[in-house]
């Protein structure tokens, strides 16, 4: 696994770090600390959890987990008083704050495909951010941004290391077969009524014009979710675009 972090790449399977040109070698349990880090970025996260998940025991000094500490910002150059990579949160613990991203697969992996699914009366678009699960709350922030519309909604949480932002929009001309079909059956049985139609022939022209009126709302549904669709991509990229996504 291999990380950026600020001006650094990690390699966490070789225990390497390279940074300006020079690779250095990482003590084993330094790394483990700094990739229990970088697996949280932001985070404030405490003393006894690093020595609980590094150590697998409590039995260890925090002397031990300062020398990691220090060890971390000697590797970047940088400095406790005013940090730029590891923060110390007085009585509680470490916060990396450096930029943080993963670099495993990355490159290779293919471009989020929105996934658009209509229901009955509802539509909804799902894409998956890969490697972004780290800017949920920017994400949170640019969607509160771009929504605009109680009609639509917007949910945005992490998946592992990815970000999954859903939209729902409430649609109810998705349901154009149902209405179809049953203006077309009121009408057949309005037309009928009171001009001396046996029953056969009645229940015959009610059936015809109930299967052209579904075919006709099944016609107007293709195009309502062709519109919407579009609708829902345009406010997707607004998110997006208001999250610094795109």
């Amino acid at each position: 696994m291999r990380y950026a972090v600020g001006d650094a790449e990690v390699d966490f399977d070789r225990n390497r770090l390279a940074r300006r040109g020079v690779e250095t070698e990482i003590e084993p349990r330094v790394a483990d600390v700094l990739r229990y880090l970088a697996e949280r970025p932001g985070q404030v996260v405490g003393r006894d959890e690093l020595i609980e998940a590094v150590w697998k025991t409590s039995n260890i000094s925090d002397d031990v987990l300062s020398r990691c500490a220090g060890l971390i910002r000697r590797l970047f150059e940088d400095d406790a008083q005013e940090p730029r990579v590891l923060e110390t949160i007085t009585k509680r613990g470490y916060r990396l704050i450096a930029d943080v991203r993963p670099l495993d697969e990355a490159a290779g992996r293919p471009a989020a495909v929105p996934r658009f699914e209509a229901g009955l009366v509802q539509a909804r678009l799902r894409t998956v951010l890969p490697e972004r699960a780290q800017a949920e709350s920017q994400a949170v922030a640019g969607a509160e941004a771009a929504m605009g519309s109680a009609a639509r909604r917007v949910s945005v949480r992490p998946a592992g290391l990815d970000l999954v932002i859903e939209m729902r929009r409430p649609e109810v001309w998705l349901a154009a077969p149902l209405l179809g079909a049953f203006l077309g059956f009121a009408l057949a049985a309005m037309s009928v009524l009171g001009h001396g139609f046996r029953f056969s022939e009645a229940l015959a022209i009610a059936l015809i014009v109930t299967v052209l009126g579904t075919g006709m709302g099944f016609v107007a549904r293709r195009s309502i979710r062709a519109a919407t669709l579009r609708r829902m991509r345009r406010d997707l990229d607004a998110v997006l675009t208001a999250a610094r996504l795109a």
